[in-house]
C-alpha cells in the first residue's frame, strides 16, 4: 500500500500495469506520496484508478480499514 492524502491506497495488483514502472511503485511502499503524486501532476483518469484502489484511510497515525 502507499497513503495519498490520508487514503490507504492498496497498490497490489495496479503495480503491474502502472504506466511509469512496477519500480516507481515499489520504491514507495508503506510512504506518504501525497506531494509525489501531486508534484509529477498525474491526470484525472490516474485519480480515478486511485479512488477504486482505495481502501482506508489514516489519520493520527491510526488505521480505519
Amino acid at each position: 500500500y502507499v497513503i495519498i492524502d490520508g487514503r490507504i491506497v492498496d497498490v497490489k495488483r495496479w503495480k503491474r500495469f502502472h504506466p511509469g514502472s512496477e519500480a516507481a511503485i515499489m520504491n514507495y511502499l508503506k510512504q506518504d506520496i501525497s506531494n509525489l503524486f501531486q508534484h509529477i501532476g498525474h491526470t484525472s483518469h490516474a485519480y480515478s484508478i486511485l479512488f477504486n484502489l482505495h481502501h482506508g484511510w489514516i489519520s493520527d497515525g491510526k488505521c480505519f480499514l
